[in-house]
C-alpha cells in the first residue's frame, strides 16, 4: 500500500494556483458542506495551501477556531490553529489579527467539564461492571468514546469503540460500533484501520438489511481512504455502492462535491475509456455525477467522449485549482494529473497506425517537444508499443486498439472474399473452354471447386498470381 503521509509534487506552479484560487475562491461555502472534525481539517489543509496569501489564511483559520470552540473540547486542536500563522513563513500581518489571543476562559472550562463528565462516566462503568449489566456497559463504553473523540483523543475513543462488542451482540450495536471506530481511525489518519473495517463489513451478510445507512457510511470512508492511499480505480468502483441519500447528508466525513472531485478524477486517471462509459451508465454512479460540479461533470463527459484536448483543457483550468485546495485529491494532484495526460496520450495514438504529430501537438495543447518527451517516456516504460519517426513527425504505433485490429480484420477477410471470388471466376471460364482438366474422381464442376486451387491443372499459367482487375476499386 502506498504510504499516504508522502505528498507528491504538484506539476505546474503553486503561485500560479494561489493565485487563481484567491481570485475566485469563496471559503465560507467551501466550508458549509463539512461539519466537526473534518470541517476543522479540511480548512486547516487550506491554510497551510493558502499560506501565501494573507487574507485567504487568515478567513480559514479564523473559521477553523470557530469550529473547534463550538463542535470540540480539543485544547490541543485549539492551539495549534491559532499559533498556525507564527510558524508559517509568510503568516504575518491579517492573517495574526483575525486570530485573538489565547481564549484561555474556554480552555479552561473545557478542561473542567472533561474532567466531570470522565469521572461520572468512569464511576457509572464501575457500578455496572459491578452488576454486570452488558446493555449499560456497552452503552457506557459508547459515551466514553464519544468524550474522548471531542477531545481529540482518537485512538483511545476508537479502543472505547470496539470494546462495546465484548458486551453487545446486538448487529445494529456491532455495525455502529464499527462505524465509529472506523471515524476515528480515519480521523487519525489510519487508513489501513479504515480499510480493515470496511473489509470486516463486508463478511456480514445481513448488514446491509439491518443498517443501510451505516453500511453506506463506511463505503463512503472506504472509499475516500482508497483515494488517499492511491488506489484509485478500487476507489471509483466502491463509490457506486454509497448512494445518494448517504452522499449528501455525511458532512461530518465529505461533502458531496468534494466526494464527486476526488472520485471522478480518480476514474478518469485509472479506468480505461469502455470501462469509464460502463461506470457512467450504471445507476450506482449517477449520485456522483449529480452532486459534481459542472466543471467536473463536463471533464468526464468530455474524456468519455474521447475528446481529450477539450478534456485536458478544463483539467487545467479548471480541475486543478480545485483540486489543489481539497485535502483528499490535493496531496496527490501531481500523480493523478500525470497519469490522466499519459492515458489520453496513450487512447488516443492507439486509435490509429500512423499518427501526425504536428496535429497531435494541436490537439493537446503541448509544445511539440514536451509532446515528443511524453511520448519517449510512454514508450520506454512499455505502456505504448509505437515508434517515433523525428524525420516525418509522425508516430508509429505497433500495437493498435482493439477497434483498429477488428478493422484491420475485416479489410483483410474483404480481400480474401474478393480473391476467392475472382479465382472461382476464372475457374469456371477456363473450365467452359476446356483449358484443364478435371482432376481424378471428381464427377461434376461443382464438386470440384471445393478442391481449391491446386485441383485446376493448368498449362502454361499459374491462377494465383493472376491480378483480379477491379480489386482496388471494391476495397
Amino acid at each position: 500500500m502506498v504510504n499516504p503521509t508522502n505528498n507528491d509534487v504538484v506539476m505546474g506552479d503553486s503561485s500560479s494556483l494561489l493565485s487563481r484560487v484567491a481570485a475566485s475562491f469563496d471559503i465560507k461555502e467551501y466550508a458549509n458542506g463539512f461539519s466537526g472534525r473534518t470541517k476543522i481539517s479540511r480548512l486547516l489543509f487550506l491554510a497551510k495551501q493558502c499560506n501565501g496569501d494573507d487574507r485567504l489564511l487568515a478567513e480559514s483559520l479564523a473559521l477553523a477556531r470557530d469550529e473547534v470552540k463550538d463542535q470540540t473540547m480539543d485544547v490541543d486542536l485549539y492551539n495549534q490553529v491559532i499559533y498556525m500563522p507564527c510558524t508559517e513563513a509568510s503568516g504575518t500581518g491579517e492573517a495574526l489579527d483575525a486570530l485573538e489571543a489565547e481564549d484561555v476562559e474556554w480552555i479552561e472550562r473545557c478542561e473542567s467539564t472533561y474532567f466531570a463528565k470522565q469521572t461520572d462516566l468512569e464511576t457509572r462503568m464501575a457500578a455496572a461492571k459491578t452488576s454486570l449489566d452488558s446493555r449499560t456497559i456497552a452503552a457506557l463504553e459508547a459515551e466514553l468514546g464519544d468524550l474522548l473523540l471531542q477531545k481529540g483523543l482518537d485512538q483511545e475513543a476508537m479502543k472505547h469503540y470496539l470494546r462495546m462488542r465484548e458486551y453487545s451482540r446486538d448487529m445494529d450495536d456491532l455495525l455502529t460500533m464499527t462505524h465509529k471506530a472506523a471515524l476515528c481511525a480515519f480521523h487519525a489518519h489510519n487508513y489501513f484501520g479504515v480499510l480493515n473495517h470496511v473489509r470486516k463489513l463486508e463478511t456480514i451478510p445481513e448488514a446491509e438489511s439491518v443498517a443501510p445507512q451505516v453500511v453506506a457510511r463506511l463505503r463512503l470512508l472506504g472509499s475516500l481512504t482508497q483515494v488517499i492511499c492511491q488506489r484509485f480505480d478500487v476507489a471509483a468502483k466502491m463509490s457506486t455502492k454509497v448512494g445518494y441519500e448517504t452522499l449528501m447528508s455525511s458532512p461530518d466525513i465529505v461533502s458531496p462535491g468534494s466526494f464527486s472531485l476526488a472520485i471522478v478524477i480518480s476514474a478518469v486517471a485509472s479506468l480505461n475509456r469502455q470501462d469509464l462509459k460502463s461506470m457512467g451508465a450504471s445507476p450506482g454512479f449517477q449520485p456522483v455525477l449529480d452532486a459534481a460540479p459542472r466543471q467536473v461533470r463536463d471533464f468526464f463527459s468530455a474524456i468519455v467522449s474521447a475528446r481529450y484536448g477539450e478534456g485536458l483543457v478544463l483539467l487545467e483550468a479548471e480541475i486543478q485549482p480545485m483540486a489543489w485546495v481539497d485535502s483528499v485529491v490535493g496531496p496527490h494532484l501531481g500523480v493523478l494529473r500525470q497519469r490522466i495526460h499519459d492515458k489520453c496520450i496513450c487512447e488516443y495514438s492507439c486509435a490509429f497506425c500512423l499518427v501526425d504529430l504536428i496535429h497531435m501537438s494541436n490537439t493537446f495543447g503541448l509544445p511539440m517537444a514536451d509532446l515528443e518527451v511524453r511520448l519517449a517516456h510512454l514508450i520506454q516504460t512499455d505502456r505504448l508499443d509505437a515508434r517515433i519517426d523525428l524525420k516525418n513527425h509522425r508516430l508509429v504505433v505497433e500495437n493498435v486498439s482493439a477497434q483498429v485490429q477488428a478493422y484491420n480484420a475485416a479489410i483483410k477477410a474483404a480481400k480474401v472474399v474478393i480473391r476467392d471470388s475472382a479465382l472461382l471466376r476464372i475457374r469456371s471460364q477456363v473450365l467452359r473452354h476446356g483449358l484443364c482438366k478435371v482432376p481424378t474422381g471428381t464427377k461434376d464442376g461443382s464438386s470440384m471447386l471445393e478442391h481449391g486451387a491446386s485441383a485446376i491443372e493448368m498449362d502454361g499459367f499459374d491462377v494465383e498470381s493472376l491480378e483480379v482487375e477491379g480489386e482496388g476499386d471494391l476495397l
